[in-house]
């Protein structure tokens, strides 16, 4: 299935923001979408990332995602995000909402866990042009504030990396899954360990296979880069494009000026 992936997919590309449709004739014909598809960005979970103290960094991570269909149709999409998580493990998550098709503005999800007040934001806004600052997407902007107990701090994150195999034991009896451990490399600065994790899901006369390859940093506790084969979901590569290990700015970790904060559960109400 990896290979079906790499290959068939060369055919054609869809790249974001520019869409585009491709044709041909004649035995394995590929099809490029005309819509954008859908690329969920992997590996970031905020309460996860606020865990960790004293390790601050800014970065960006991107994820591609391919996909097979019956027809022989190959997808292709990209997303990206923007992480941020101070010293005293305030995370700040910037996800694009939409893609930037004739030059209209980009919107974006921004999520803001902090343990130190207790509290997590969630907003939108646009970009106020190419590469520039996030501004209000709205005459009346919103933030939605929700109490949040903040979690016990972990001063050192241990490697979720081990080549124990007592540990891989699923509950499925039709699930078999193997690990291979694969060293240790540098990525962006950082230390990161890696494995490979196969899981095969038995079926009625066939099996499914889904591979993952996880390189990850102990030191900053985050997937420096992330690889998923599942021929029933598609290819996904999640990758840290680029790290800054300085303390980011105190402003991104608090409501930007000119937002009404409202409370989740008052929100509800209206």
């Amino acid at each position: 299935m990896k290979r079906r992936h790499m290959f068939a997919c060369l055919a054609t590309l869809l790249v974001i923001p520019a869409l585009s449709a491709q044709t041909s004739s004649g035995k394995g014909t590929v099809v490029a979408p005309h819509t954008p598809m859908h690329v969920p960005i992997i590996g970031f979970n905020s309460e996860l990332l606020a865990r960790v103290k004293s390790a601050p960094f800014s970065l960006r991570a991107s994820t591609e995602r391919e996909v097979i269909l019956a027809d022989g149709t190959c997808r292709k999409g990209r997303n990206e995000v923007a992480v941020y998580r101070d010293s005293a493990g305030r995370v700040r998550i910037e996800q694009p909402q939409t893609l930037p098709v004739d030059r209209r503005p980009m919107l974006f999800t921004v999520t803001i866990a902090d343990p130190v007040a207790g509290y997590k934001y969630r907003f939108d806004a646009m970009q106020e042009a190419e590469g520039g600052k996030l501004i209000s997407d709205t005459s009346t902007p919103v933030v939605i504030r929700t109490a949040w107990a903040a979690p016990t701090p972990e001063p050192r994150v241990p490697s979720r990396v081990t080549c124990d195999q007592a540990n891989l034991r699923p509950t499925d009896p039709d699930v078999t899954v193997s690990m291979e451990c694969l060293g240790r490399e540098m990525m962006e600065g950082v230390s990161a360990d890696g494995r490979r994790v196969k899981h095969v899901y038995a079926g009625d006369g066939h099996s499914v296979t889904q591979v993952a390859e996880i390189w990850f940093s102990p030191e900053l506790g985050i997937d420096m880069l992330r690889k998923d084969d599942d021929p029933r979901k598609g290819a996904y590569t999640t990758r840290v494009e680029s790290l800054n290990r300085s303390e980011p700015d105190a402003a991104l970790f608090v409501p930007p000026p000119g937002y009404e904060i409202v409370d989740a559960h008052e929100q509800k109400a209206r």
